[in-house]
């Protein structure tokens, strides 16, 4: 489908960049043609050699990698170790002719998104997808993790006592407000056990309320007595929570503490779990909604409740039904909606990604998911919800500025072009296009300077833009005698500059030149003229107005 609008502006996505390690080169293309009938447009490339893998890995970007499980001396298990070696956050799919359970077990078991059956190609589409989708969520997770761990660090300069450990409960984190809550200074307690806090007659207390965050019970504000480094004791509000890595696992704790014999120390506790508690909100993007088998509701957090304006009756009330009935009122499509809705709750194991729009001009980005365990039971289904206005309003935003830039362009005398790494047009404007003799500027898109130049010209200026390339440095204001394959000779003053991707990677070249001919023939001509006036036998004088002579030719004199 042409997804090119009449300005020129393509909306289609950007293709799907797929690495296949496939050494059957028909199966490599079915796989391909499975994608693209599956609503893909896809860019890939196919290897079966381990180096060449590692070698892509390590200079190029995918969005996907496709494995046959046997690939002569190596296989997908190989392939796997080598990407998570890699570093590289990129899904891989066995696609394969067979494959026992233990091969397929162990190929989840080191990181693979999912396994197809050549066999049945038609599920490889819908991998692809959740695979994607998988990839994207763990990203907006690794991302929330980040900001939650700079907001510890902020939390660990506070004057409360923010304590750090592991299971085992050696202190391994001690700010300066433990420093002052206790006596002791960092380098006396680091890898102390924390029951050196504790009084005697609680010496156990810290290892109790380690073996219950295990379990997955928090302490929260629990009243207890410490004892500071002189041996005088504190009483003291206690709460420890678990500290988890980037995959949610908990790998330690914390524990803050406050003096609660103080009562100015009590009020700014008040204010600092305000502020925490409110800096905790903000960094919660999605709104969750858990619901059971029978619609009813497990979980609503209060993000959920803000986004779809739910007053907190109705999720007291702990009825999917209600929530509905409240939503539908706000909708600018309530029908659609709650015909997705219907069809969501009798699709019980489908996955589900769409966009709801308000009739206040909002719209959040809607993804569901069954709830299953390992053996596929299914216990109801959770929904995420994020607003999505803001990006939605810019993108509308940059649609508006590429068709400003593009008008602008368009419009200039001067010839404006892009470049890939080999030297194909990936855009030029209408001066341009006029220049190379084409009706529409999208006619030049995939060409080169040799379908329009003489070779030698041609491979002169690919030279040039190589090495553009090769040092990131431009070429500016060079001006260059351009002969074309129909025999014509034209003049240019051209700049040239590396064209650099969102992360500052050289991914082509652009250039802007303007048509010298004109003044280059004046030039030649004024040449001429001096050459003939400085050879002729006849006398010349030129003077000034004043009568001044400001000029003779050889021949006067």
């Amino acid at each position: 489908m042409d997804t090119t609008r009449p300005d020129g502006v393509n909306t289609s996505p950007p293709p799907l960049r797929v690495l296949l390690l496939e050494d059957n080169p028909r199966d490599a293309k079915l796989t391909a043609s499975i994608l693209e009938r599956g609503g893909y447009r896809v860019q890939f490339e196919v290897t079966d050699s381990s180096e060449v893998f590692r070698e892509r890995l390590e200079n190029a970007g995918y969005d996907m990698i496709l494995a046959d499980f046997n690939l002569g001396s190596w296989n997908a298990l190989d392939a796997l170790e080598i990407l998570k070696r890699s570093g590289k956050d990129v899904p891989l799919i066995v696609v394969t002719g067979s494959l026992g359970d233990e091969a397929a077990v162990e190929c989840i078991k080191q990181g693979a998104a999912d396994f197809v059956l050549k066999d049945r190609p038609a599920r490889l589409p819908t991998a692809v997808q959740r695979a994607l989708e998988e990839r994207s969520l763990r990203n907006e997770n690794k991302r929330a993790f980040e900001a939650i761990s700079r907001l510890a660090t902020i939390v660990d300069s506070s004057d409360d006592a923010i304590i750090g450990a592991t299971l085992e409960g050696v202190i391994t984190s001690w700010n300066k407000g433990a420093e002052k809550l206790y006596g002791y200074s960092a380098a006396e307690v680091l890898g102390q056990p924390v029951s050196v806090l504790a009084p005697l007659d609680r010496s156990e207390e810290g290892a109790q309320m380690l073996a219950t965050l295990r379990h997955g019970t928090l302490t929260e504000h629990s009243e207890t007595v410490r004892v500071r480094k002189d041996g005088s004791l504190v009483n003291v509000s206690l709460s420890v929570f678990p500290l988890p890595d980037s995959r949610g696992e908990v790998t330690g704790a914390a524990s803050i503490a406050r003096d609660i014999t103080d009562r100015k120390r009590a009020e700014d506790e008040l204010l600092f779990k305000t502020a925490l508690l409110e800096a905790q909100s903000e960094t919660t993007l999605d709104g969750i909604l858990v619901v059971d088998l029978t619609g009813q509701i497990l979980l609503a957090n209060r993000q959920f409740a803000r986004m779809l304006n739910i007053p907190e009756e109705a999720i007291r009330t702990k009825k999917d039904k209600k929530l509905i009935e409240h939503a539908l009122t706000q909708l600018k499509d309530p029908d659609a909606f709650l015909e997705r809705v219907n069809y969501i709750y009798a699709h019980e194991t489908e996955k589900t990604r769409d966009e709801i729009e308000f009739k206040d001009g909002r719209v959040l980005d809607r993804y569901s998911s069954p709830m299953q365990d390992s053996t596929g039971k299914l216990y109801g289904r959770i929904w995420y919800f994020r607003d999505i206005t803001e990006r939605k309003r810019a993108e509308e935003a940059l649609v508006e500025e590429r068709h400003l830039l593009y008008t602008l362009m368009d419009n200039l005398p001067a010839m404006i072009y892009f470049k890939d790494r080999e030297g194909h047009f990936t855009r030029i404007n209408k001066a341009h296009a006029k220049l190379f003799g084409l009706s529409d500027p999208a006619q030049g898109v995939g060409k080169s300077d040799f379908d329009f130049f003489t070779a030698e010209h041609a491979q002169e200026a690919y030279r040039d833009e190589q090495e553009i390339i090769r040092t990131g440095q431009p070429l500016v204001d060079r001006e260059e005698k351009e002969t074309w394959s129909d025999g014509r000779m034209t003049w240019a003053s051209t700049t040239k500059m590396p064209l650099r991707d969102a992360n500052g990677n050289i991914i082509g070249t652009f250039g802007v030149s303007r048509d010298i001919t004109e003044r280059k023939r004046a030039e030649a001509e004024h040449v001429r003229l001096v050459t003939a006036i400085e050879q002729s036998a006849e006398a010349v004088v030129i003077t000034k107005t004043t009568g001044d002579i400001e000029y003779v030719n050889p021949a006067f004199t």
